[in-house]
């Protein structure tokens, strides 16, 4: 866990679990609200984990020894569906932790930015309690995932699934429109097919961009700017009235993605065929390297 706070509300309010995949180093970030074992919480490590590969695989989850991160990683080896081998770092010694604790820092730059982007832009402060913020806290960490080289060459999300992201985006919290999908009833003929939303982020599985509103969270193929001077409204964001938390509690129980670890060769990942071998030079990597 993590916490990020503001001269206007403490830091212990607001903690935020953290998770780092070793191998496709993905990062994945949830406003938890409270420590331990949340069923949410739970149900979306699970899912987070099948996105990455690891739904039916024998895996290993390593913690800190502080009892709520004990329990939460407990609940999670009871719910998987597959053998879960739990491991504990160091009491005291950074060293045993290192590379989540890099991560927490990475992701909180990412975090401070765009939160400060935001303020900047609207000339209003955004309060870190807000529904929009844990929307920020996954985003931060999505970010990370789909534009980030890692050391091995490439992005986390190109580690996992072995290409690009190409859906377009704008800045984060930036108000735009989004296209309704056609319902194929004739109620909706004559109004417009575009809606008013701020974006919220990729949704990684499907490439899909999230859109959220008064009306709620949506997930949608495409998204519109709109003129410059419009882009920015705090009340927009204020209004956005679904948390991470309360979508995904939508999706309660549906959390055994049936997959297999996704297995890339890194020479498969190649921005095109002629750049692989140098590539691989440069990196330090061979085409005989595996990524989970």
């Amino acid at each position: 866990y993590c916490f990020m706070g503001t001269h206007r509300m403490p830091a212990k309010k607001v903690p935020i679990l953290v998770l780092r995949d070793a191998f496709s180093k993905s990062t994945m970030a949830y406003v938890v609200g409270r420590k331990g074992a949340v069923d949410w919480v739970v149900d979306s490590v699970i899912r987070d984990l099948g996105e990455w590969g690891y739904g039916n695989t024998r895996l290993a989850i390593k913690s800190d020894q502080e009892d709520s991160i004990d329990a939460l990683k407990n609940a999670i080896i009871a719910k998987r569906n597959a053998e879960t081998v739990p491991k504990l770092s160091v009491k005291r010694d950074p060293q045993s932790h290192g590379e989540i604790e890099a991560t927490i820092k990475s992701w909180a730059g990412q975090f401070r930015t765009y939160k400060c982007h935001i303020e900047g832009e609207t000339g209003k402060f955004l309060p870190i309690t807000c529904k929009a913020v844990t929307w920020l806290a996954k985003w931060a960490a999505s970010a990370l995932n789909l534009y980030r080289i890692q050391a091995h060459g490439t992005t986390a999300h190109e580690a996992v699934g072995g290409k690009h992201c190409r859906t377009p985006i704008c800045a984060f919290q930036e108000h735009v429109q989004w296209k309704r999908q056609p319902d194929g009833s004739s109620s909706k003929k004559a109004e417009s097919e575009w809606c008013d939303g701020v974006f919220l982020g990729i949704r990684q599985i499907s490439g899909e961009c999230i859109v959220g509103s008064a009306a709620g969270v949506v997930y949608c193929k495409t998204v519109r700017r709109v003129i410059k001077q419009d882009r920015w409204s705090m009340d927009a964001i204020m209004s956005v009235d679904q948390t991470v938390q309360e979508v995904e509690s939508e999706h309660h129980g549906e959390t055994q993605i049936a997959s297999h670890p996704v297995l890339v060769e890194w020479k498969d990942i190649g921005r095109n065929k002629e750049d692989t071998h140098e590539e691989s030079h440069e990196h330090g990597s061979q085409d005989k390297d595996i990524f989970h």
